[in-house]
């Protein structure tokens, strides 16, 4: 007599079970005692990366287990640290349901690497030059309504320059899919495009289960491992003089020949000396066309932040891409590359600062109002001997409240000239000394900071 491997089933207990057994060759399998679950979460490769997965840390997985098809309300959990592996030990037979979860903040630096990069290669294979592999399609899904389209592009390209936190409706920025086929008595359940697996019932081990982890976005599988940085690092400031204007604008620039599949760019910038007006792309340079931007001019991070990829075929650029404006309020401050990168490697080239500075290119400026003085000084007045005007003069580099006063050689109080709130600048104040007899006089100016003063002599 042989057995079917569905009339073999445990009935009864509290909650009550009806759980299938296990029949091996005819006969019912001699079941453990208990059992485990047990592998890694590894982050998917690009079909040529070349490069060694690595575990995936902070990934939560939660064991519950199911009575009549509903979970228990407290699952089991365990975390992957990126060097230990999950596991649950112990289990004893029945129905169970392991799912993945982990939260968007990122595990390595301040960079998730979905670039223009990403976007390129869902553009090429949504015009069917080069098919996304099956993990790639995972990845670009991150509307998760499973298929990969321009809605997808859309999303990630306003994800990548922070004018959305989310993809998708469910709020999440992983997928987490089990590599190879399952064991018997066991499922994989896909719901709004995420996965978990149903063991119906536990009866064997599960203990070298691989995951497979998704950042969504990242078609490049570039997350974590990428071979190089996209951030400039420590920043070198070039001092600049200019003479104030309302608004100032810095070309941007590529130093060599450059193959562009997808570019990144994100500036900084002192917030209360610029205000950000625009940033756009050299439309003297015809290959342009061949590319689509999308800009932040006020990121959560306070700084502009872009990303372009091709739409049609790649173009070799060199020179200006570009330039960024803002509105400034004549003080001096900073603007700064905080990332440029190109096909995800670091660009060469910077800031164009020609005809200001000796150098080409620089990551960095300081721009100072060549109108606005270095430092607090008071100037003799002029003419000096005078009858019976004379001009007094001073250089503020800051703005502060600033009292003018003219005194006699007994010290007493002759006149007050100013007495008030000045911005940085040159200044200068006309004393008429008609009503006052010839001698020594003394001019006192006391701002925040310091006091100066200066001798006149009235010559009538």
């Amino acid at each position: 007599m042989s057995l079917d491997p569905d009339s073999a089933r445990v009935k009864g207990g509290t909650p009550e079970n009806d759980i299938s057994v296990p029949v091996k060759e005819g006969e019912i399998a001699i079941l453990q005692t208990d059992y485990t679950i047990a592998g890694q979460v590894y982050y998917y490769l690009s079909p040529d990366s070349g490069e060694e997965p690595f575990e995936v840390p902070n990934v939560v997985l939660s064991l519950s287990q199911k009575y009549d098809g509903d979970n228990v309300p407290v699952p089991d959990t365990s975390i992957t640290t990126g060097t230990e592996s999950f596991r649950f030990d112990e289990l004893k037979v029945g129905n169970y349901n392991l799912s993945f979860s982990k939260s968007s903040e990122l595990d390595c630096n301040d960079d998730d690497n979905i670039s223009g990069s990403d976007l390129y290669y869902i553009e090429e294979h949504l015009k069917g030059n080069e098919p996304l592999s099956t993990d790639q399609f995972i990845a670009a899904d991150v509307s998760l309504d499973g298929t990969v389209s321009g809605y997808d592009i859309s999303l990630i390209a306003q994800y990548s320059v922070g004018i959305i936190d989310n993809f998708n409706d469910i709020e999440t920025h992983w997928i987490f899919k089990p590599q190879y086929q399952l064991n018997v008595h066991s499922e994989l359940l896909e719901h709004n495009g995420t996965y978990s697996i149903d063991y119906k019932p536990l009866v064997l081990d599960d203990d070298e289960r691989k995951i497979s982890a998704y950042r969504l976005g990242d078609v490049n599988a570039s997350y974590c491992h990428s071979s190089s940085t996209s951030n400039r690092g420590q920043v070198q400031f070039t001092d600049i003089a200019i003479d104030y204007t309302p608004i100032i604008t810095l070309p941007i620039i590529i130093s060599e020949p450059t193959f562009i599949k997808g570019m990144d760019i994100e500036i900084g910038y002192d917030e209360d000396i610029f205000n950000p007006l625009s940033i756009t792309f050299n439309n003297s340079n015809k290959v342009v066309e061949n590319y689509q931007t999308v800009s932040n001019l006020l990121s959560k991070d306070r700084t502009i932040k872009t990303v372009t990829w091709a739409i049609e075929e790649p173009q070799i650029v060199e020179g200006k891409i570009g330039e960024v404006s803002f509105n400034w309020n004549n003080k001096s401050g900073k603007i700064w590359l905080k990332e440029f990168q190109v096909n995800d490697e670091p660009a060469v080239g910077g800031i164009s600062v020609i005809g200001l500075s000796d150098n080409d290119v620089v990551d960095g400026v300081n721009i100072i109002n060549g109108l606005v003085p270095v430092e607090l000084s008071l100037h003799q007045n002029y003419p000096n001997p005078f009858n019976p005007q004379t001009t007094i003069k001073w250089s503020m580099p800051l703005s502060s409240m600033v009292s003018l006063e003219v005194y006699n050689v007994q010290g007493q109080l002759v006149e007050l000239l100013i007495n008030g709130q000045l911005e940085a600048g040159i200044h200068e104040q006309i004393w008429d000394a008609t009503a006052y007899s010839s001698g020594i006089y003394f001019y006192r100016m006391t701002t925040n900071k310091k006091t100066l003063q200066k001798v006149m002599l009235l010559l009538k």
